[in-house]
């Protein structure tokens, strides 16, 4: 082990690094590669052949937002009817969370943590299945990361550039997947309890607010959707 592994720890930790993002990776591949089409995607192949009106239309008679599927309408052409491409989407956001869970944990204590955070991310059985899958789950993921990262990230810096990035996430998130709207609510809860709420995140989470407004009669739908099943 000690020809592989640097004594620099420096070096050591960024191999390190390196490796859990490959296993992860790996593992990802695998499962997308491997696993059946489920009948959820077939339902996500339906709606991108849509115009953008209908889609949205049609996101009031499924239990989810239509961000996602428009984001793959746009996607799809780029190499037509392969489910595997569809895929693709959800691996390289399954990827992209590993980063934003790593600068989370570097700032909430140190790169050990944080190798140890993306290493628990990266064995996740839940978090393989949906990067494996044309749904939203991992872009809701994605999006659910950022807005963690952003928010230990102005707290420990109070820079401004934090709240653009948590604004823009939480709405992303918001209209991916709508229970991620529920983080609007511990991002205030979590910055008043340290005693952090400044005019500048006041400001852009009253953006946040607007962005979310026209989400509130879609969620109200989608609740009444779901009960009837439930």
């Amino acid at each position: 082990l000690k020809t592989i592994f640097p004594k620099d720890q420096f070096l050591r930790l960024h191999l390190t690094l390196f490796i859990t993002i490959g296993l992860a990776a790996f593992l990802r591949l695998f499962s997308l590669w491997r696993n059946p089409v489920i009948g959820d995607e077939f339902w996500t192949l339906y709606w991108i052949k849509n115009d953008i009106p209908t889609i949205i239309r049609a996101s009031f008679a499924d239990f989810h937002p239509p961000l996602y599927y428009l984001i793959i309408r746009y996607w799809e052409p780029l190499l037509k009817n392969s489910i595997i491409w569809l895929r693709l989407f959800s691996f390289f956001a399954s990827l992209c969370s590993l980063v934003f869970v790593y600068q989370a944990g570097k700032l909430l204590g140190n790169r050990r943590i944080a190798l140890w955070s993306i290493l628990i991310m990266a064995l996740a059985g839940g978090l393989i299945s949906d990067s494996a899958t044309s749904r939203m789950y991992a872009l809701g993921t994605l999006c659910a990361t950022v807005v963690i990262w952003s928010t230990i990230a102005y707290l420990d810096s109070a820079k401004t550039k934090y709240l653009v990035f948590n604004a823009i996430a939480l709405l992303v998130g918001t209209y991916t997947y709508h229970y991620l709207a529920l983080f609007i609510f511990s991002t205030w809860s979590f910055l008043a309890l340290h005693k952090r709420i400044s005019i500048q995140f006041v400001i852009t989470q009253f953006f946040v607010f607007l962005g979310t407004v026209p989400f509130i009669a879609f969620f109200a739908k989608s609740l009444t959707f779901f009960n009837q099943f439930h």
